[in-house]
């Protein structure tokens, strides 16, 4: 249905993404509203006569990864928590609600499909073993579903892959939604995957609340190298399709032995930490708690305070970010589950029947070098035409063109927050129509992303592409934007909120730590003073932390390396490689630049 609300003071209405403040006003007046998670945070909080009724209640924690939802998913959870009538769904409800009070009650069907599991453990690249397998696919006896929550990956084999006619290969992702007669409408419109599509590839986009009734599908979920699939997710995948008594399914799970976990005791720690955050918090002036002429932006990396305690303007008082440690925990308890306890844990579902298992090494064979080469060739190929159009000047003819191009919502909301005319021209639609499959791209998309999430951060524009040239890679340009975010709370320390500025005040205590340990770069090169390893600064650092809140090694490092600009020295020792670090100068004291250099990093 097109229509963003319907029922016009009737019985039931439906808010839909883009409904306007008229239309959200309107629905309120039937006695029925229907709406996402993320609209019913534009509602105004419930009453007590209110019954909320919240189906796929599993979404709370699994969608709450995503930035953007972050907010809207914890107004709901508040609002769960406060109305008098709550009636929470799922097939695989979250245990944490127990805490709240909330009573579970199992409905057992009187009839359920049994799913034939075939787990595999692998280790390599699933793209690899993918190629691999598609081949040996029956697609004129069967229609194939397979899972892998990495589109460029799903493009890569795409591309790759000739077995099949273009038309009858479907990929279903966020930006496929809206396309008009697409995969994604016929199954959300008639529940059927098209007969003449034989391999449809999807993200996790229909992960729950999605219906197959297709008879003769067979499924493959793939967990890729940098995914931590949880139990939770497969169970709710294979349970999208909905009428074959025996379903076949596949599960590929990366080869990973576990770790010990207290969950409970994980839980507690982090409470506690925040618990004694909130208190410290609201011993400050009533004036101050709410202090924030300078609202700190990007990640929460190294913001432990600002992350787990929250500001209620209702009761001026901070408090206990708890849907935040219930997913931090949560996301712990998947990354330490050993792949063995994973299919474990799926063979004790009553419905799930094991059929054997594999272990599965992928080997690099020519024909998969030469798949990997073709796709980084046209990757690359795409990111460089990427940069050169945002390196060209012509920014806004750019970003209009984009605008108009891309279904990709949150990229439009990027565009418009940086104040780019979005109206139509004449050349930014000859630009749209001589480049649509560029913008239909993903390493493009990507390309122009990181451009806008450095424009926001305020860098010089012919700054830009520079940077991005030498960090390229999600890890490297990653680094950059929290080096560039915590830097950025350092300088305007004073500005920030309370909560940020205890984080900040916490890294400037490690940096006084780390310079009472480690001497400059001359004495590490000439074997004198405080030569220093890694382990050494990782606990100069954690020595001013919670338990609950310690840095891993890795992380440690990146902070060192954010506070300071360092010099390494490698040496053989026993027979041994140990790197030493020194330092050289202090980025903490670097003014704002002038627009050349690495200053750049620093212009606001």
């Amino acid at each position: 249905m097109d229509a963003v609300a319907r029922g016009k003071y009737g019985e039931i209405a439906i808010i839909k993404q883009g409904a306007t403040y008229e239309d959200v006003q309107t629905a309120l007046h039937s006695r029925i509203t229907v709406c996402t998670y993320d609209s019913f945070a534009r509602i105004a909080p419930v009453s007590d006569g209110d019954l909320i009724i919240c189906d796929e209640i599993h979404e709370l924690l699994s969608g709450y990864g995503m930035p953007d939802k972050r907010p809207k998913y914890e107004f709901l959870f508040g609002q769960l928590l406060a109305a008098k009538n709550v009636l929470c769904i799922s097939a695989t409800p979250p245990d944490f609600l127990r805490e709240y009070g909330f009573k579970y009650v199992e409905v057992v069907a009187g009839q359920s499909n049994t799913v034939q599991l075939t787990p595999i453990t692998y280790k390599g690249k699933i793209q690899h073993e993918l190629a691999r397998l598609l081949p040996t696919l029956d697609f004129g006896n069967h229609q194939y579903l397979i899972r892998l929550n990495n589109l460029r990956l799903i493009e890569q084999l795409v591309c790759g892959f000739k077995g099949l006619p273009e038309g009858q290969v479907a990929v279903l992702s966020s930006g496929s939604k809206e396309v008009a007669g697409g995969v994604y409408r016929s199954i959300t419109d008639t529940k059927l995957i098209p007969d003449e599509v034989r391999l449809v590839f999807t993200t996790s986009l229909i992960d729950c609340g999605v219906d197959l009734y297709n008879e003769r599908l067979r499924v493959v979920l793939a967990e890729h190298e940098n995914e931590q699939l949880s139990v939770a997710n497969a169970l709710q995948f294979m349970a999208r399709a909905r009428r074959i008594p025996l379903l076949p399914v596949s599960v590929y799970k990366q080869e990973r032995k576990g770790k010990a976990f207290d969950r409970d005791a994980a839980y507690r720690a982090l409470c506690k930490f925040a618990q004694g955050e909130c208190h410290a918090l609201n011993a400050l002036n009533a004036q101050y708690q709410q202090l924030s002429p300078y609202l700190s932006k990007g990640s929460y990396c190294y913001r432990e305070s600002a992350k787990y305690s929250t500001y209620n303007s209702e009761v001026h008082l901070y408090e206990v970010n708890r849907l935040t440690i219930h997913y931090e925990v949560e996301q712990a308890a998947i990354r330490s589950t050993a792949t063995a306890d994973f299919f474990s844990q799926l063979e004790a579902e009553g419905h799930i029947e094991m059929r054997g298992g594999e272990q599965v090494r992928v080997a690099r064979t020519p024909e998969t070098d030469e798949l990997d080469r073709t796709a980084k060739a046209i990757r690359k190929s795409a990111e460089e035409q990427a940069l050169e159009f945002v390196d060209s000047g012509c920014a806004n003819t750019l970003f209009t063109a984009l605008y108009h191009a891309t279904r990709d919502l949150g990229l439009r909301q990027r565009i418009v927050r940086l104040e780019y005319d979005v109206r139509v021209s004449a050349e930014a639609t000859m630009l749209q129509e001589n480049h649509q499959r560029l913008f239909d791209d993903q390493a493009a998309l990507h390309v122009f992303r990181n451009y806008l999430k450095l424009q926001e951060r305020h860098i010089a524009p012919e700054g830009i592409v520079p940077l991005m040239r030498e960090h390229r890679g999600n890890r490297k340009f990653g680094d950059l934007l929290v080096r560039i975010d915590t830097l950025e709370r350092i300088k305007l320390c004073d500005r920030l909120p309370p909560a940020d500025r205890r984080d900040v005040e916490r890294i400037l205590r490690h940096k006084r730590a780390i310079e009472e340990k480690v001497t400059g770069s001359a004495s590490i090169n000439s074997k004198t003073g405080n030569r220093v390893t890694a382990d050494t600064i990782t606990d100069a650092v954690n020595s001013d932390r919670d338990t609950a809140i310690m840095l891993t090694k890795d992380k440690a490092m990146r902070l060192f390396r954010i506070l300071f600009e360092t010099d390494v020295v490698v040496v053989k020792e026993n027979g041994k490689t140990v790197k030493y670090f020194g330092i050289v100068a202090d980025n903490t004291d670097v003014p704002a630049g002038d627009g050349t250099g690495d200053n750049k990093i620093m212009q606001h």
